[in-house]
C-alpha cells in the first residue's frame, strides 16, 4: 500500500497555536517545576487556568503565561512554607530562657508540668496522680530491697511507672518484669544520688509533685508569659529580612512578566 503524503503540520493559525502549546507541555518544558512533596497535577491545573485566562496567541506569549504560572506557584509554595514555619514556631514548648525574659524564673522541677501536662488525657493525669501519691507513701516507709519487692502488690501504679520509665532509661529487661527484677536495676550513686532505680523514680515523682503545685500556684503568670513569648516569636518571624525580600522578588518577577 502506497503511503500518502506526510502532513506538513497544522495550516490554520488556531491549529498552529494548539500545536505550539502541545510542544510546550511535551518538549521544551519537560523539566519538572514541582518539588517531590508537591502535586504536579495541581500545578498543571494552575497553568491551564492561566492559559485559559490569558489566551496566548503565539509561542512567546505561551512562554510568558507559563512563567506567570510558575511564579504564582512559587508564591503559593512560599506562603505554605511560611505557614508551616509559623505553626512550628508557635507550637514549640516555651523555653526556660523565654520565661526568664518575661520575668518568671521557672522551678526546675516544674518544667515537665509546663511542657507536657496539657497534652495528657484525663485518664493519664489520674494515673499519674495515683503514682505520685503512691510514691510519697512508699518513700515514707522505704527501707530498701524489701519494700521494692513488695511494690508490685502494695503500690501497683508506682510499679507501672517505674517499669515504663525503665524501658525509656534503657535497662536490659524482660517483657514482663516483676518486683524481683526491679531489685536488680542498679544505678551509680555518685551520678544519680541513689543505687536503686526504683528509689530514683519515686524521688523524681515526688519532686515533680512539688513542681506541679508550683505550676498550679503560678498558672496565671505562666500563661501570660507564654502568650508574650509566642508574640515575640511571631514578631521575630515577621521581621525576618528574608521574608519580604523573597516576596518582593517574586512579585517583581510576576508584574514584569505580566507587562511583557
Amino acid at each position: 500500500m502506497i503511503q500518502g503524503k506526510r502532513s506538513g503540520g497544522p495550516q490554520t493559525s488556531e491549529g498552529k497555536l494548539a500545536s505550539s502549546q502541545n510542544s510546550l507541555k511535551t518538549g521544551v518544558y519537560s523539566r519538572k517545576v514541582t518539588l517531590i512533596n508537591e502535586s504536579e497535577d495541581e500545578f498543571n491545573q494552575l497553568w491551564e487556568q492561566f492559559m485559559s485566562d490569558f489566551a496566548p496567541r503565539d509561542i512567546i506569549e505561551s512562554v510568558l503565561v507559563r512563567d506567570l504560572a510558575i511564579i504564582s506557584w512559587k508564591k503559593l509554595r512560599l506562603e505554605g512554607l511560611e505557614q508551616s514555619s509559623l505553626v512550628r514556631q508557635l507550637s514549640r514548648p516555651i523555653k526556660s530562657a523565654e520565661y526568664s525574659q518575661q520575668g518568671i524564673k521557672i522551678n526546675p522541677d516544674a518544667v515537665w508540668a509546663i511542657d507536657y501536662l496539657d497534652g495528657l488525657t484525663e485518664g493519664e493525669v489520674e494515673h499519674y496522680e495515683r503514682a505520685r501519691k503512691e510514691a510519697q507513701s512508699w518513700w515514707d516507709s522505704y527501707r530498701g530491697d524489701r519494700d521494692i519487692l513488695s511494690m508490685q502488690v502494695n503500690y501497683p501504679t508506682l510499679f507501672e511507672v517505674v517499669v515504663s520509665r525503665a524501658r525509656v532509661f534503657g535497662f536490659d529487661m524482660s517483657l514482663d518484669p516483676d518486683s524481683e527484677e526491679l531489685c536488680s536495676w542498679d544505678l551509680d550513686p555518685d551520678e544519680y544520688g541513689c543505687d536503686r532505680y526504683a528509689d530514683y523514680v519515686a524521688r523524681a515523682l515526688i519532686r515533680e509533685d512539688h513542681g506541679l503545685h508550683w505550676v498550679e500556684e503560678n498558672s496565671e503568670q505562666i500563661e501570660l508569659a507564654a502568650i508574650k513569648a509566642k508574640e515575640e516569636r511571631l514578631l521575630e518571624v515577621m521581621q525576618s529580612p528574608m521574608k519580604p525580600r523573597v516576596h518582593d522578588d517574586l512579585s517583581q518577577s510576576f508584574y514584569k512578566t505580566l507587562s511583557e
